[in-house]
């Protein structure tokens, strides 16, 4: 076995690289480098999981692209339930106006072993302005707000259009046999009124429904109606 002893030279500057190789951990890792020779006096911050543009339309901040680099960004259908156009950026630096303070973020995406990754630098005067700017973000955004979180591909994004489907749905759309909706209905409707029990119970107030079926049966429309119609809370 191996001991561990100190050495007396500093490692290559890119060790990291070098002895990652091919790997897609190592994209990060030569983003980072990248940025960090090119941004002089200003400091760079890695975050992972920081909701920008959300945080944007929050009106916490505003945001532009840069054009250079040219970002990578796609258009696309929001679905029937919103029956329009929306961008999303995989590659973009964007120029941020946060409290009369100005910051770059660089958000990169690519492929990993769990789907796709992505990870933000902020790039500001100093660390403790980029430390402030990525806890602020983190601290109004860790809510879903008029959205719903969806897990696909290994990672979780928000939905605002099923959250609009959720609000706009009701029993009456349903088609299902005997007396189940009546039984679905009721069994959401005493979990809503029941938060209080629980919590005195020391139960998480959490509940689950499990759809079986084939594929175009209409699995995710009974949810819909308790997630959305607020009225069966007592």
């Amino acid at each position: 076995m191996g001991q561990s002893r100190k050495g007396n030279g500093s490692l290559p500057p890119n060790f990291f690289v070098d002895s990652l190789g091919e790997n897609s951990a190592a994209i990060p890792v030569q983003a980072e480098s990248m940025l960090v020779a090119c941004q002089g006096d200003q400091t760079v911050i890695s975050a992972a999981n920081l909701e920008l543009e959300f945080y944007a339309n929050l009106g916490h901040c505003e945001l532009e692209p840069l054009i250079e680099p040219r970002p990578l960004a796609k258009r696309y259908w929001g679905g029937e339930d919103c029956d329009c156009l929306d961008t999303r950026f995989d590659q973009v630096v964007w120029q941020v106006r946060w409290r009369d303070r100005d910051l770059r973020v660089v958000h990169l995406e690519w492929s990993g072993g769990c789907g796709t990754e992505s990870r933000d630098w902020i790039i500001a005067d100093s660390a403790e302005l980029a430390d402030d700017f990525i806890l602020d973000v983190a601290r109004k955004t860790h809510m879903p707000g008029d959205s719903i979180l969806v897990f696909s591909d290994g990672c979780w994004s928000r939905s605002q259009s099923l959250y609009a489907a959720t609000q706009a749905a009701t029993f009456d759309d349903l088609v299902l046999a005997g007396d189940l909706q009546k039984t679905i209905r009721n069994d959401f409707a005493y979990f809503l009124n029941a938060e209080e029990r629980y919590n005195k119970l020391g139960i998480a107030w959490r509940r689950g429904a499990i759809m079986i079926g084939p594929p175009g049966n209409g699995k995710p429309q009974p949810p819909q109606y308790p997630a959305g119609h607020r009225c069966m809370r007592g």
